[in-house]
């Protein structure tokens, strides 16, 4: 089962709150942090996806996801390691944290198919509410 948390909202005291409580459901994890202004997308998904042998699985929370909406960056994120990770996703944990995302980009179609069962919390409206409706159909 993927475990794949979109975090997203203007509150940052709600969104940090809610990742303090995965952090500590799951204590055993090791916690790895990006920041999508400066890391590319793709080596967090490269992080999410080796394991060594002497540790535990991992929470990736990646911050300021740009990727996600219309803000510029110079930084060319290759939203195919994301897909793909979706498509085929580990035991670790991912956070994606952004402040609004933008319906209109191309891979959210594909997403909607590849995130099931995860979890989506628009902190604009203190909703939660499945992946699949809030970032790919409906938009509330």
């Amino acid at each position: 089962m993927s475990n794949v948390y979109l975090l997203y909202g203007e509150n940052d005291y709600l969104i940090n709150k809610k990742i303090e409580e995965i952090k500590y459901k799951y204590n055993n994890y090791d916690i790895v942090s990006y920041d999508m202004t400066i890391d590319n997308i793709s080596s967090s998904i490269e992080d999410l996806s080796m394991n060594s042998l002497f540790s535990t699985d991992k929470i990736v929370i990646c911050y300021n996801c740009v990727f996600l909406n219309n803000t510029k960056c110079d930084i060319d994120h290759k939203i195919d390691y994301l897909s793909e990770y979706l498509k085929n996703a580990s035991s670790n944990i991912l956070i994606l944290v952004t402040d609004t995302i933008d319906k209109r980009k191309r891979y959210e179609n594909e997403e909607r198919e590849n995130i099931e069962n995860n979890r989506c919390i628009n902190f604009r409206s203190y909703i939660t509410c499945n992946v699949n409706k809030s970032i790919c159909s409906s938009r509330r």
